[in-house]
């Protein structure tokens, strides 16, 4: 794999942790493996992005969706 699709897909992981309802962290990363730890509260729910997730926002594939923005 090349270096700029390496980092496009890298790009598209990212974009779609920030957007995400949930606080993730990239705890590590080695080669192609990505290691996200999220936090799910526990003190409250998640309500305005229960919509989002159901109306399909957040794409199934994200690199197939890049297209899209993703």
């Amino acid at each position: 794999m090349s270096m700029k699709a390496h980092l496009h897909n890298l790009e598209l992981l990212l974009t779609w942790l920030k957007d995400s309802p949930f606080d993730g962290t990239v705890s590590s990363m080695q080669g192609g493996t990505v290691h996200v730890k999220f936090s799910v509260p526990m003190d409250r729910e998640i309500e305005e992005e229960k919509e989002e997730l159901k109306s399909g926002a957040y794409p199934e594939n994200p690199i197939e969706d890049s297209e899209q923005g993703w």
